[in-house]
């Protein structure tokens, strides 16, 4: 037997979440995750400080990804996400603020874009093998803003199907859910067990391998829709 279930939530609010950064970048941002609302003004800033000790020049490619998630995930150009300035240059140790400009609100899902800022300098240096020789190559790394932009009426909509081994989710709203990383404990908390955290994009599904000791346990993660924590509870499948 399968249990079906769906999870919504329907708060609204902005946020920023910051991730790891490559410790060789020269470029660094102060958020890598930006995501406008339909209530709030569609405009962000976000800092970008040149860690290096030579000038560079940085360019910002904007683009917007379709199907976000599936097999079809594809990337395109786009006019609808503005940054200003697109390219711009930065001393050593300096930082300046570019604004992010959302110039039409989605009408009924969420869109996708990805802004890549690109420096024109080698971040480090790294030796290769090919051949019989050693070859060093010059790294550039460029720094990443994923940007989520909601539509006008988000409707969340995430369901899942616990089985004997796994959860599969399916996100048939119009906005993401997020599932936190985090450690689910027993009730005395000598026995801990971190659950996969992950990105489920509207259309998209995803299957979550059950940790093998709560294969027959119910057990909660918590998820972030639109702004707004709350807790999923797996029930235990009755076969």
């Amino acid at each position: 037997m399968k249990l079906y279930y769906t999870f919504c939530s329907f708060a609204i609010v902005c946020i920023c979440t910051l991730l790891p950064i490559q410790a060789h970048a020269n470029l660094s941002l102060d958020k890598v995750v930006v995501q406008f609302t339909p209530s709030e003004r569609p405009v962000s800033n976000v800092l970008v400080s040149n860690k290096g000790d030579s000038p560079i020049k940085v360019t910002a490619e904007i683009i917007e990804v379709l199907n976000s998630g599936t097999k079809d995930e594809k990337e395109i150009k786009t006019k609808n996400l503005i940054v200003a300035p697109g390219g711009f240059e930065l001393n050593a140790n300096e930082s300046r603020n570019v604004r992010l400009v959302l110039r039409k609100t989605p009408e009924d899902f969420e869109k996708i874009y990805r802004i890549r800022f690109h420096p024109d300098t080698i971040s480090f240096t790294e030796e290769v093998e090919k051949g019989n020789k050693s070859v060093r190559v010059g790294v550039i790394i460029s720094m990443g803003i994923l940007v989520i932009a909601e539509p006008k009426e988000p409707k969340p909509k995430l369901e899942f199907v616990r089985n004997d081994k796994k959860i599969i989710f399916s996100n048939n709203g119009n906005v993401t859910a997020q599932l936190q990383r985090e450690d689910f404990c027993n009730k005395d908390r000598t026995k801990c067990t971190e659950l996969t955290g992950k990105r489920i994009y509207p259309g998209s599904t995803w299957e979550m391998e059950i940790p093998e000791h709560l294969i027959k346990t119910i057990f909660q993660q918590t998820v972030l829709i639109n702004g707004n924590y709350s807790t999923i509870t797996y029930p235990v499948n009755s076969d």
